[in-house]
């Protein structure tokens, strides 16, 4: 479990530090595996961390120190599964929870996690939370991915509806992208393989070709200067597509494991693909080659 942490703050330290001038430090952060990190849209130095215990931890120079963000135990029972800074209101940040028995939730805090409002009233069924999404432009909006399929809300969580409930083979949501130049547009990764709506999540169309069946999507990561291009890490290795989903090519040279819950985009155009035996880095960032290995980081899953 320790190791699992340990992942998460390696890479959390890499990316809050010049590259030429790099160096893995442990960070001594404790409480269970970190699920989740949220980077403040304005204060890149700003971020919270959530874990598999309920914790939920803040840091403001980048992640060099940490404290309790407001209780020291704020959801004992719940892993923190998912943590999203709202771009309709900056200060506004949401948390995705799963129970560690069971059952799922829905908050948000305007104060930067020193206290939490329930943002489920109705419709959305106590079941596990893997994630969430925002819609920029539309306040109010979010996407919750769930054991079950995709819940959508139009007012802030007061009330949720099911938008998958005739599609069977969305089930155990983990990755939701919504494309902030088509913010109509929403991207859900399940336990299988990907699928797309175009119409706010009244349709939904299976996303297949390139990527094998049976590929959990862990994250979804679009590329922000490269409309179209997104990156899928899952069970089975990395996939990129360029045309929002409609094809996908799968990487695997370089991976000494094919399992691979975490992916980060750097603004230098690196990439960062997090395993379950080690970081694998792509350097320059592109199509071509090979991941290069930067280091062995164990157990992260």
């Amino acid at each position: 479990m320790r190791n699992r942490l340990f992942f998460c703050f390696w890479l959390l330290v890499l990316l809050a530090v010049p590259a030429a001038a790099a160096e893995w430090q442990i960070l001594p952060l404790w409480g269970g595996d970190v699920r989740s990190l949220a980077f403040h849209p304005d204060d890149p130095d700003l971020v919270l961390a959530g874990t598999s215990g309920g914790h939920l931890y803040l840091s403001k120079n980048g992640g060099r120190t940490w404290s309790d963000a407001g209780l020291h135990l704020p959801f004992p029972g719940w892993v923190v599964s998912d943590l999203r800074f709202d771009p309709n209101q900056p200060g506004r940040l949401w948390a995705a929870l799963r129970g560690v028995w069971g059952g799922g939730h829905v908050a948000s805090s305007d104060d930067l996690g020193k206290t939490w409002i329930s943002r489920v009233k109705a419709g959305l069924p106590n079941e596990p939370v893997y994630t969430l999404a925002l819609v920029p432009g539309r306040e109010g909006h979010l996407y919750a991915g769930t054991i079950s399929g995709v819940y959508g809300t139009g007012d802030g969580g007061d009330t949720w509806r099911q938008l998958t409930g005739d599609l069977a083979d969305v089930q155990k949501v983990t990755s939701l992208l919504v494309d902030a130049g088509q913010p109509d547009t929403v991207i859900a990764g399940t336990w299988r393989r990907a699928y797309r709506s175009d119409d706010r999540g009244k349709t939904w169309t299976g996303i297949f070709e390139g990527m094998v069946l049976d590929s959990e999507v862990f994250t979804l990561t679009p590329i922000p200067d490269k409309p179209g291009e997104i990156w899928a890490t899952t069970c089975g290795w990395v996939y990129q597509t360029q045309d929002g989903g409609g094809k996908w090519v799968r990487f695997k040279d370089g991976f000494e494991e094919r399992r691979t819950p975490s992916f980060a985009a750097l603004p230098n155009g690196r990439l960062l693909a997090g395993t379950v035996a080690e970081l694998d880095d792509d350097r320059p960032r592109g199509i071509q080659g090979s991941a290069g290995h930067s280091g062995a980081v164990d157990g992260y899953q």
